[in-house]
């Protein structure tokens, strides 16, 4: 994949599987195109990070995906963030917290932010892990439509990404 600011272009590759071979699927597929995008990644428990989006926004960001969402910290950063054209849309980026997540860690390898607030998501997947499924059904909904009340209300268009961590699993599905 080839990205140059603010335009990207992006190629796909892919085969087809071999059972599918000789029944008039071809047995490669290249995509392109381009989009005239200027992406940011708010990282809300960066500190100042408020500041940074905000000026990405300013400078005409178009467009943001975050980090996943572990509180509604977002909710306080786009609350705050003054636009003066047409507000980027923001990519909400949710994930589920299986039990492995205490053995392995994963979703804390990837906060990597040693601030107040990193360590109060991490302090929230800790304490989500071993939970039930209806536990953390429960809990991960409610911050789902939490967050996204939030951030709508601050006049964000917005689009929702799940993520599985730790891939596809019936409870992550």
């Amino acid at each position: 994949m080839r990205c140059t600011a603010p335009s990207a272009t992006v190629a796909i590759e892919s085969s087809v599987s071999p059972r599918f071979a000789g029944r008039g699927i071809e047995s490669e597929i290249e995509v392109s195109y381009s989009v005239n995008q200027s992406i940011s990644v708010p990282i809300p428990t960066r500190d100042a990070e408020k500041s940074r989006f905000e000026a990405k926004v300013q400078a005409g960001a178009t467009f943001a995906l975050t980090q996943l969402l572990f509180s509604d910290r977002v909710a306080d950063v786009l609350s705050e963030i003054k636009v003066d054209g047409p507000p980027p849309e923001i990519l909400l980026s949710f994930g589920y917290v299986p039990k492995a997540e205490g053995r392995i860690g994963l979703i804390r390898r990837l906060t990597r932010d040693d601030t107040e607030a990193a360590r109060a998501e991490m302090q929230f997947v800790e304490e989500l892990a071993p939970q039930s499924f209806a536990r953390k059904r429960e809990v991960l909904v409610d911050l789902f439509k939490r967050v996204t009340d939030r951030a709508r209300e601050a006049g964000f268009p917005l689009g929702l990404h799940f993520e599985a961590p730790y891939g596809f699993s019936r409870p992550a599905l």
